[in-house]
């Protein structure tokens, strides 16, 4: 990613202006898990990078593995993954520190309509049950509709707002979407 030359993220009250894994996490398309590491140390390794126990991190691992249907291939290694399983693994491991915000580049790019869906639906209970921030790049009309707001960036622009409900196809093919999470509020 290009480190930022000027501006401030904020969700909430909080400033995000550092890069710890505990403030933002993120996850792409291509997954970037680790060949030589099983799916459970793929995803303790940030909580290892933070100096957890090792013990703790692997009894958390495996609950957020859990959490994503993924438990019961926690000695697999991403090589013996279907695409989907690496993206769920890729999402406990953005998951487990529990950010408050998370930088989702093109997350059901490479999956089938079902699995992307499974990857949505996990996303959006995310941000429901943790209250986590989403900031998803996307040019799929499918997975902005399961987030709130949408923002249409077309030459490094914003050229249009609309609540996710109202997104439809088409937009024109140069843009790219931008799913904002929803504004604060009483929960």
């Amino acid at each position: 990613m290009k480190r930022a030359r000027m501006g401030t993220v904020r969700s909430a009250p909080t400033a995000f202006t550092s890069a710890c894994c505990k403030t933002r996490s993120s996850f792409f398309q291509f997954f970037n898990l680790l060949p030589t590491m099983t799916a459970r140390d793929n995803v303790a390794l940030p909580m290892l990078a933070d100096r957890l126990p090792r013990r703790e991190a692997q009894v958390r691992a495996l609950a957020a593995l859990e959490r994503v249907g993924m438990v019961d291939r926690a000695a697999h290694r991403p090589s013996e993954l279907s695409g989907g399983e690496m993206q769920r693994v890729a999402i406990a491991r953005a998951l487990v520190m529990r950010p408050k915000l998370l930088l989702a580049d093109e997350p059901t790019g490479n999956l089938d309509t079902t699995t992307g869906d499974e990857i949505l639906r996990l996303l959006r209970q995310a941000v429901d049950e943790y209250g986590l921030s989403i900031v998803m790049v996307t040019h799929s009309y499918l997975a902005a509709a399961a987030m709130d707001r949408v923002l249409f960036i077309q030459d490094g622009a914003i050229v249009d707002e609309v609540e996710a409900a109202n997104v439809t196809p088409p937009h024109g093919p140069a843009r790219h979407l931008h799913v904002v999470p929803p504004r604060p509020g009483p929960r």
